[in-house]
């Protein structure tokens, strides 16, 4: 997973990965954490109030199987 993630990246992103000293980063799971801290405010969110308004119970779904 490591070995792709740099292939993933993007201008900006790129440079941002590329610049990290050597051993500055000891794991993928950091990695991770680091990355997510820095470009999370780019993650376009869901707008949870229309889906839920526009959530339908289908014909042949039971009550039961439509709210877990």
């Amino acid at each position: 997973m490591v070995k792709f993630f740099p292939r993933s990246l993007k201008g900006d992103a790129s440079q941002w990965f590329y610049n990290f000293p050597t051993g500055s980063i000891d794991s993928f799971k950091s990695l991770v954490k680091v990355f997510m801290d820095k470009y999370k405010h780019n993650i376009k969110e869901k707008n949870i109030v229309i889906e839920l308004c526009t959530m339908r119970r289908g014909d042949d779904e039971t009550l039961e199987k439509y709210i877990p």
